[in-house]
């Protein structure tokens, strides 16, 4: 009886300290690989988005915990079709916390696509400075780089010689490259 009480204990605390460090997890890889936002900062970003839903991710790991327990029912079969559920179901509530991208609505007249860059100011002037940005650049505005052939904005880009360049460093390349 005593060991079964140590167990249980050891059990609950390891459990309340691995919640934490799961939140922290949970958005970090994809803010890193995405945003370029540093390790530390996006696990605590991570963190806090998970902590202001955390109502939704409670109810999400017990489906999750009630799904894994069928999944390994047949021999663990189930878990292939599981896993690429989850990680599926993490980039979406991903795009929904940090993007807030809206539906994508196709209709047969009108394909309606929205791309929102992610942004953690709450400022009304840098929403308003954002939307301005959102309806400048269109795909006209597009150019490609002459050294690394990548598509930019127009208006990012620098020009040389009726060319355009992603930085001035390719700039520097090209000019060199083609004077040899």
């Amino acid at each position: 009886m005593d060991v079964m009480s140590n167990m249980l204990t050891a059990s609950l605390v390891a459990l309340s300290l691995s919640i934490p460090l799961l939140m922290a997890a949970w958005f970090s890889p994809l803010l890193v690989i995405f945003h370029d936002v540093p390790p530390v900062l996006a696990m605590k970003k991570s963190f806090f988005a998970c902590l202001k839903n955390f109502i939704a991710f409670q109810l999400y790991g017990i489906t999750l915990i009630i799904l894994a327990m069928i999944a390994i029912i047949p021999y663990g079969l189930g878990l292939f079709l599981l896993i690429p559920v989850v990680f599926t179901s993490i980039y979406v509530s991903y795009k929904d916390i940090f993007l807030a991208e809206p539906v994508t609505i196709k209709d047969s007249q009108l394909e309606v696509t929205a791309q929102k860059e992610v942004s953690w100011s709450n400022t009304e002037e840098d929403q308003e400075e954002k939307k301005e940005k959102e309806t400048t650049t269109t795909r006209t505005d597009m150019v490609k780089c002459a050294q690394c052939h990548v598509h930019i904005p127009e208006n990012e880009a620098i020009s040389a010689d009726d060319q355009y360049f992603c930085s001035d460093e390719h700039r520097r390349e090209y000019e060199s490259s083609s004077k040899k």
